[in-house]
């Protein structure tokens, strides 16, 4: 049997005020894909400083997605100009 499979995407734009809902909804996201402990806490690490990134680098926009596909995760936190933060990760068993 496989696994589902879904896409997540949004655009935020004019700075970072709501960075600390998207983490909240990041996380959210994580523990209902079963991560926890260790593992969740490396995602979460990785996924807030990928958006600190945005607001020290003065950029105003930047794409978030999160993709489930084929028993991984997929994250990538892409900004303006061209730079762009990703995670791979195998959804626990």
């Amino acid at each position: 049997m496989s696994s589902p499979s879904f896409l997540f995407a949004l655009t935020l734009a004019g700075g970072s005020p709501f960075d600390p809902m998207l983490g909240e909804l990041a996380a959210s996201l994580f523990r209902r894909l079963g991560y926890a402990g260790q593992a969740l806490d490396d995602l979460l690490g990785g996924f807030r400083e990928a958006l600190a990134r945005r607001a020290t680098s003065g950029s105003d926009r930047c794409d978030v997605r999160f993709q489930v596909d084929a028993g991984r995760l997929l994250i990538i936190v892409s900004y303006a100009e061209g730079d762009e933060w990703r995670a791979t990760r195998a959804l626990p068993a």
